[in-house]
This record gives C-alpha cells, sequence and structure tokens, in this order.
C-alpha cells in the first residue's frame, strides 16, 4: 500500500480526496497548511504528496521547496493539484523546474487523480528482494 499525503486547506477536498483513496490501494495522510504538510512529510516518508499551492503558513511552493531540498523527502514523488490560475502557464513552469511530476488544476475529477497516482506508482523504483539468508539490499 502506497502511503500519499495531502496537502490542502480546503477541508471538502480532503474528505473527497480520502474517500477515492480508501479504495485499499492508497493510505491516506492529511495536512492542511505549508509546515503542517512539511512535518507530516518528514514524520511519514509518504510514496506520494499531493499538494495545493495556495497553502496558509507557507504556500505550496515554498513547501515544495524545502521538500526538495531535503535529503529524506527530496526524492518523493509531488503532485500539485491547485485552483491558480493567475498566469498558470509560468506558475507550471517554474513548478516544474522545481521537480513536481505532475500539475493538475482544480477542479480535479478523482478519476483521473487515481489514474495519475496509478501511473506514478508503477514508475516508482521496486525495493529489492532480499538475498537467501541475507538482508535487504540498501
Amino acid at each position: 500500500m502506497i502511503r500519499v499525503l495531502s496537502v490542502e486547506d480546503d477541508h471538502d477536498l480532503q474528505r473527497l480526496l480520502a474517500l477515492a483513496l480508501a479504495d485499499g490501494e492508497f493510505e491516506a495522510h492529511f495536512a492542511y497548511t505549508g509546515p503542517e504538510g512539511y512535518d507530516a512529510a518528514m514524520a511519514l516518508k509518504p510514496g506520494i504528496i499531493l499538494c495545493d499551492l495556495m497553502l496558509p503558513g507557507y504556500g505550496g511552493q515554498e513547501l515544495i521547496r524545502k521538500l526538495k531540498e531535503t535529503p529524506r523527502t527530496r526524492d518523493i514523488p509531488i503532485v500539485v493539484v491547485t485552483a491558480y490560475y493567475d498566469a498558470a502557464s509560468l506558475v507550471e513552469s517554474e513548478i516544474r523546474k522545481l521537480g513536481v511530476i505532475e500539475y493538475v488544476r482544480k477542479p480535479v475529477r478523482c478519476g483521473d487523480l487515481l489514474l495519475i497516482l496509478r501511473r506514478i506508482v508503477q514508475d516508482l523504483p521496486k525495493p529489492s528482494a532480499p538475498k537467501p539468508g541475507g538482508r535487504p539490499a540498501p
């Protein structure tokens, strides 16, 4: 099961995501501000992070920057899910430079988001199997 952290200040959208991710394929966790998102990512080390850009505390761009600068979280795939439309293509270009792998504009259909998450899961590196009588490779 892949752990997904959703950093989003819209409680209704978080509830909708909780329902969409409750199919047994994903383990959903939630944060509502930039600082909460950073702390949760450090504590949980999720497999995927969903991140809004307009967050209380500090925005999604700052959160993404911090996560990508931190060795523990730098390789976690991040999907931006945002309603940010002002100069959207410029913002998307800047966000992708930070290492975001998907940029999705709201409103988002849960089915489409699940397809994106499943594709990301397929592309994640697979842990190596332990050698007989040995420990898993680091």
